[in-house]
């Protein structure tokens, strides 16, 4: 293994009420004039309110609010052509990922004054010039340290990415207080996008030293405090480790990559437009029974973390304990969707293998198409 990078250019601010300095940020640069990208209800929010507030008491502060799940290039596209010409220095973007992913594409895209088309088509995107702040509310996509936003092209039905360090953000600013409100269900959901990041960037195959021992923090951290936020959405700590697990990951997806469930998510999410983590859930159990072969001594380390199995227990016992481990916990949350749930229909899962695209051959079950038609179909047949 190599060590390729030890750090990411985004400055960090993490803590209880730290969107406190989100003025100050804006200030330190002459005549700011600032673009919230944030949903409608999100900013109804008292503590969205205020921050917007506080963004308008220093800068010139307009807001677009067209944010869809599963964001579209059209509405990046709509929001470029809105504000092309009001010389936007800082963007910053507020929620879950689907606001910070359309952040990221709205940032670029004012910055180098070119569409989604255009940006989507290029090997290699320009720097950027203005100042993206990420603020996320959610625990789980790690957006705000990511090197990628994801998008759908409503013209081919496909997820597309805009990917490389030039989309990673200036600023993110990780105020756990921020997810408090986020309703369980919706924390659950969240919270095991980032378990799949830290297990995906633990067994990939361009995982570095420094990678895997943030996958391991926060593995440690996600299946002890998920549940507790499941039970108590209320409970301050678990929120606040819950929000540096996500935190951590995003590192983790800048300087590592994700495996075969994220890849062969995108297509169910653009087919069924329903929730990134909710597809990962529905292939999971799928992918650990692929996987299980090709990395027994990681997933057996996982076990080991975890404290699933005696220190007696070979390689394979305990591999197989932290994949029944994985099944359990997603039980303990309430986090148990199929495929058919989500809508994917057989027709579907005959067209979604063609779709798959993306860096397969970091995952180390990967030999061919074979693998990703054979993990659809398990999931499937796991419907119920």
């Amino acid at each position: 293994m190599s060590l390729s990078a030890l750090s990411t250019p985004t400055r960090v601010l993490f803590g209880d009420g730290i969107r406190q300095r989100l003025p100050d940020l804006v200030s330190e640069q002459a005549e700011p004039r600032v673009l919230i990208v944030a949903t409608a209800s999100s900013l109804q929010r008292p503590a969205m309110a205020a921050i917007r507030a506080a963004l308008e008491s220093v800068a010139p502060t307009s807001v677009w609010e067209k944010i869809r799940p599963n964001p579209r290039t059209s509405d990046v596209d709509a929001c470029y052509e809105a504000f092309k010409g009001a010389g936007i220095t800082h963007v910053v973007g507020i929620g879950g990922g689907s606001a910070l992913d359309q952040a990221k594409a709205v940032a670029m895209a004012l910055s180098c004054g070119q569409n989604m088309a255009t940006l989507l088509g290029e090997k290699s995107l320009p720097v950027r010039t203005n100042t993206l702040i990420l603020v996320p509310t959610t625990s789980g996509t790690g957006s705000e340290l990511s090197y990628g936003s994801i998008l759908t092209d409503e013209a081919t039905g496909k997820k597309l990415g805009l990917r490389g360090m030039q989309m990673a953000s200036d600023i993110a600013v990780v105020d756990p207080e921020l997810t408090w409100s986020v309703p369980s269900d919706e924390s659950v959901i969240g919270g095991f996008d980032a378990l799949a990041h830290a297990v995906e960037t633990w067994l990939s195959t361009a995982a570095t030293p420094y990678t895997e021992d943030l996958s391991r923090g926060a593995l440690a951290r996600i299946y002890r405090w998920l549940p507790v936020v499941h039970d108590d959405p209320t409970n301050a700590e678990a929120r606040r480790e819950m929000s540096y697990a996500s935190m951590a990951m995003g590192v983790n997806l800048a300087l590592s990559t994700t495996c075969l469930p994220h890849r062969l998510q995108y297509p169910v999410g653009a087919a069924t437009d329903t929730a990134h983590a909710a597809g990962l859930a529905a292939l999971y159990p799928s992918w650990l029974d692929h996987v299980r072969p090709f990395a027994e001594d990681k997933l057996a380390a996982c076990s080991d973390w975890l404290q699933l199995a005696p220190n007696t227990a070979s390689g394979g016992e305990r591999a197989d304990a932290f994949v029944s481990a994985m099944g359990t916990f997603m039980d303990r949350v309430a986090l148990h969707p199929h495929l058919s749930d989500l809508g994917v229909t057989p027709q579907m899962l005959d067209a979604f293998p063609a779709e798959v695209s993306g860096k397969l051959e970091t995952d180390p079950s990967y030999r061919g198409m074979d693998d990703i038609t054979a993990i659809y179909a398990d999931a499937y047949a796991k419907r119920g």
